[in-house]
């Protein structure tokens, strides 16, 4: 039987691994793919991890690829630092208005040299490492970003800032940085909208007693997952931010921000434990550790695979199992971490530690585009779909 070649065109909102393979899919039958993605590279959240659990396989050498599958995808338009402003229409034929901000460098012309980010005199934060080092206000996401085409932070740029510099635009040897360039208004008809657009983690400062954020040895697990990288700005090595010593006592906090009425997420974020259980060890394999303790109210290895990690952790003798509830989370005068927490027997109890892992949980993005679908969530904000077939409450999109 011949294969039937699809007619019409998707819309996937969303360039993480979701995105990316549905829009792979998509091309694949026949249709004319649009993948957009608010970020300037596209890659999602698994851009950033080191590890990929059960099998601690290189997470960039499974995303890479298909990241240059989606580039060299005929079927597929990439659309990065794009912003949706409106949807209109329904299944079979939607209108949508699509805002692409100014990179400041023509996607075309730039070669990729990196001539432009290595003479820019301006450091700024690097966000794609959440802060933990500095980058340049012209710079490419991360290095096998796709496309891979630097951005200029208009906020920080010399140029914009006070009319000089421009020192970049001197120097490409292609001319491709374009200090003129503006808001692109597009204009998109599909048939079909895939909502790919992720999750967003739980911002552990809304839990005062943490105190996240007075010590720079308190931090997330995926600031950890950076320091683990080989490409994270330590070289893969797990250090105190505080002094650059590696951490002799490590202690992860689970269910930070799930599983807490109180902060109205009642619900398990299913893929803390799993993370943990692989950073602690990673951490071990790191060498320096003498304890880590993992505090827990359950331990769920979510995973089919995944009890292999605490069959591991279970006869390791530098890693305790804690079951109770971090109460409090401090530095002291001499720069350790205090952790007051309940034990099973309702006391309370005290351990220290170099460095403090929040296992922070997943909520729904609260990206203004989902808002704009106008699609039935539930209570937490997660968009409510069909048993089978993951269609939304609004027809034609999934």
């Amino acid at each position: 039987m011949a294969k039937r070649k699809a007619k019409g065109s998707v819309l996937v909102i969303g360039g993480g691994v979701a995105g990316m393979e549905s829009a792979i899919q998509c091309a694949q039958l026949g249709f004319k793919v649009f993948l957009l993605d608010q970020a300037p590279s596209i890659g999602g959240h698994m851009s950033q991890l080191d590890k990929t659990f059960p099998t601690n396989d290189c997470a960039m050498c499974i995303l890479s690829p298909r990241m240059h599958e989606v580039k060299s995808q005929g079927n597929i338009r990439l659309l990065t630092y794009c912003r949706v402003e409106a949807i209109q229409g329904s299944a079979g034929n939607f209108s949508v208005a699509i805002r692409k901000l100014p990179r400041f460098v023509d996607e075309d012309k730039c070669i990729g040299c990196g001539t432009c980010t290595e003479k820019c005199p301006v450091k700024i934060p690097d966000l794609f490492n959440l802060g933990l080092n500095q980058t340049k206000a012209i710079h490419q996401l991360y290095p096998q970003a796709v496309p891979a085409v630097p951005i200029i932070e208009k906020d920080f740029c010399r140029y914009f800032l006070k009319g000089k510099c421009r020192i970049c635009e001197k120097l490409c040897p292609t001319k491709a940085v374009d200090f003129n360039q503006s808001d692109d208004l597009l204009m998109l008809n599909v048939g079909a909208i895939i909502n790919a657009t992720g999750f967003s983690t739980f911002d552990p400062e809304r839990i005062a007693d943490y105190n996240y954020g007075l010590s720079p040895d308190i931090l997330t697990s995926l600031k950890v997952e950076r320091l683990l990288s080989p490409t994270g700005p330590t070289g893969g090595e797990l250090i105190r931010l505080s002094d650059g010593k590696v951490p002799r006592k490590l202690a992860f906090v689970q269910c930070v921000g799930s599983r807490d009425v109180t902060l109205n997420r009642p619900y398990c974020s299913e893929i803390c434990c799993l993370i943990s259980f692989k950073q602690a060890m990673l951490a071990l394999d790191r060498g320096g550790l003498d304890e880590i303790a993992i505090f827990y109210i359950d331990r769920r290895a979510q995973e089919k695979e995944g009890e292999e990690y605490l069959v591991r952790l279970d006869k390791e003798e530098r890693v305790r199992f804690i079951k109770g509830k971090v109460a409090r989370i401090f530095p002291d005068e001499n720069g350790s971490l205090v952790l007051d927490y309940s034990d099973l027997e309702g006391g309370f109890q005290t351990f220290r530690a170099d460095m403090v892992v929040l296992a922070v949980g997943i909520e729904a993005n609260k990206d203004a585009t989902s808002s704009l679908m106008d699609l039935e969530t539930d209570p937490w904000g997660f968009v409510n779909t069909r048993e089978f077939n993951l269609e939304s409450s609004r027809p034609g999109i999934f």
